[in-house]
């Protein structure tokens, strides 16, 4: 018995090498593959005609005097003439310009840093070791385990006539504790973080309320409709032209029968929020952004590079997203006691959403950053 345990535990480290070293194989590949595009480049030392005869095989953007413009593939330049293919949303359609009538060209020059190349590959080559690490700590648990589990088993007490008698009853009792222990320690816990949140509420000179009597569910399902939410332990902070509530939430997509994620959040409701006709989510980047839909192309500025923006209407998002509300993310980011969060925005207000925390100087930051997001929007 004990050589075959050896064996399956010898077994299971080859396997898990072996994974590891697929993964890494598969990591260097992918580095490999995903390597610097090159892109073409415009060169003002050179006429327009000649920049246009170095983008042969380019999509660019030729614009005219009258404000028209004309996209497609660059397929040769002669005698003063452009001759686009491949124009964009007419793929069999073709064009023949005068070079001369053609005030500005556009062509991509760069990609947008993303989470798709190599960013996204150490993310993943990091996930797949900590999941092997589990595995092999699991392995190691369950050996250990059958390792004691033999050796008790061998003691004479568990053939002894009393625990023969009394195995099924001790045992019952014992899950019945066990299960009484784990509510009683759960219910614990809720009544002190009550407790917590509302003395901190009673030094600022908030309102607080242990459940939701003021309809605040339904006014955040409709800035978060995906999502079902239990709101508590809920802080009025401000009420006026500008509420501001406080609150910890359990939540979950509607559609989903996983278990529900714990987290605190800000509400804020505005009139300054009208511009905002369906909700636009602002995000951190990380690797999960290649399995989301809805992503709002927001250029190539320092925000776009280190935010998500989702929405299901492009346009409305980036009348949401101005000017302002960039540099807000980005001064909240490089803020010490600043925590991730999620801000979404919608109709009527915005909600400022992050895992879930008791400490102050985070609660005060996430209400810092809504202040300055309704003051931002148009």
């Amino acid at each position: 018995m004990t050589i075959l345990k050896g064996k399956g535990l010898a077994t299971g480290f080859i396997l898990m090498a072996l994974l590891l070293v697929n993964l890494v194989v598969t990591f260097q590949t992918a580095q490999a593959a995903a390597g610097p595009k090159e892109f073409a480049q415009l060169n003002v030392a050179i006429p327009l005609a000649d920049n246009l005869i170095a983008l042969k095989g380019n999509t660019v953007t030729v614009s005219f005097s009258s404000g028209q413009t004309m996209t497609g593939v660059v397929k040769e330049v002669q005698n003063n003439l452009l001759h686009l293919e491949k124009l964009s949303q007419k793929d069999f359609y073709d064009a023949l310009i005068r070079v001369d009538q053609i005030v500005a060209i556009e062509v991509r020059v760069r990609e947008r840093r993303h989470m798709g190349t190599s960013q996204y590959w150490t993310s993943l080559w990091v996930a797949g070791l900590v999941i092997l690490f589990c595995l092999f700590c699991l392995h190691l648990c369950s050996a250990i385990f059958v390792f004691f589990a033999e050796r008790i088993s061998a003691f004479e007490i568990w053939n002894s006539p009393i625990w023969l008698r009394f195995k099924i009853p001790l045992s019952v009792v014992g899950v019945i504790c066990f299960l009484a222990a784990v509510i009683a320690y759960s219910c614990y816990g809720e009544r002190k973080e009550m407790k917590i949140a509302e003395d901190y509420a009673q030094t600022q000179g908030w309102g607080f309320s242990r459940d939701d009597t003021e309809g605040l569910t339904a006014k955040v399902a409709e800035i978060l409709s995906d999502l079902k939410f239990r709101m508590y332990n809920i802080r009025t902070v401000e009420t006026g032209r500008r509420n501001l509530y406080l609150f910890d939430c359990s939540y979950r997509n509607r559609d989903s029968r996983k278990s529900d994620y714990h987290g605190t959040a800000c509400l804020v409701r505005s009139n300054r929020f009208h511009s905002a006709k369906v909700p636009v989510e602002v995000s951190s980047r990380d690797w999960t952004e290649v399995m989301i839909s809805d992503k709002v192309d927001m250029g190539e500025s320092p925000f776009a590079q280190q935010f998500l923006v989702q929405s299901k209407n492009p346009d409305a998002a980036k009348k949401v997203v101005n000017e302002p509300i960039p540099a807000i993310h980005l001064e909240h980011m490089n803020n010490p006691v600043a925590i991730g969060v999620s801000v979404i925005i919608g109709p009527r207000g915005a909600v400022v959403l992050t895992g879930h925390t008791a400490v102050h100087d985070q609660l005060q930051d996430v209400l810092d950053l809504a202040r300055k997001l309704e003051a931002a929007v148009n």
